[in-house]
């Protein structure tokens, strides 16, 4: 499949990406604004349950005018800009990272510590595209990948050891992550 044509809304599922066809209800639990951390409290009775990642890592996105997913990790060919991105890490897994924001360029950095610490990068509600992520681990190496608009898929990138930055999506050209893959290594 031609990753830049395809269009719909990504999900993962045991490790792989299906595109599929599905109308979008708002999301579950909005986040403080500028907090950085996930309330645990939910807007919405339904029970969404975030997206597990090889065990220790679990992340939704925030897509404007959608609200909170944490069952896709975002659209390709849409036109649906990521806004945020919500990361908790469980067992031994701690990251860190920021985000470079549409007219705001990099926002400060935040850490997930292991057992469960949930963090937010980017904004909510104010109707700001997500561009760029640094990512970083002090325990695992990670991986990630961001489709990008008008690009596409960007490939995936691993940082070459523990506590080495990782960057995904562009700065300075106005594009916003549509939608982005995150993953960590057990060695």
């Amino acid at each position: 499949m031609n990753r830049k044509a395809s269009r719909g809304i990504v999900a993962a599922t045991a490790g792989l990406v299906l595109l599929v066809a599905a109308a979008l209800p708002v999301g579950a639990t909005d986040p403080t604004p500028g907090s950085g951390v996930v309330p645990k409290s939910s807007t919405s009775s339904q029970a969404v349950t975030p997206m597990v990642v090889n065990g220790q890592l679990e992340y939704g996105v925030h897509i404007r005018n959608i609200g909170w997913r944490y069952d896709i990790i975002g659209s390709t060919g849409l036109g649906w800009p990521l806004e945020a991105v919500s990361i908790r890490t469980t067992g031994t897994l701690k990251i860190c990272g920021r985000a470079h924001v549409q007219d705001r360029g990099w926002l400060p950095w935040f850490c997930a510590n292991p057992n469960g610490q949930q963090i937010v990068l980017g904004t909510v509600g104010q109707a700001l595209q997500l561009e760029a992520l640094q990512l970083y681990s002090t325990t695992h190496r990670l991986s990630a990948e961001a489709h990008v608009s008008n690009v596409g898929w960007q490939g995936a990138r691993t940082n070459s050891q523990v506590g080495t930055t990782l960057f995904v999506g562009t700065t300075g050209q106005g594009r916003a992550i549509e939608a982005l893959r995150l993953s960590y290594l057990n060695y």
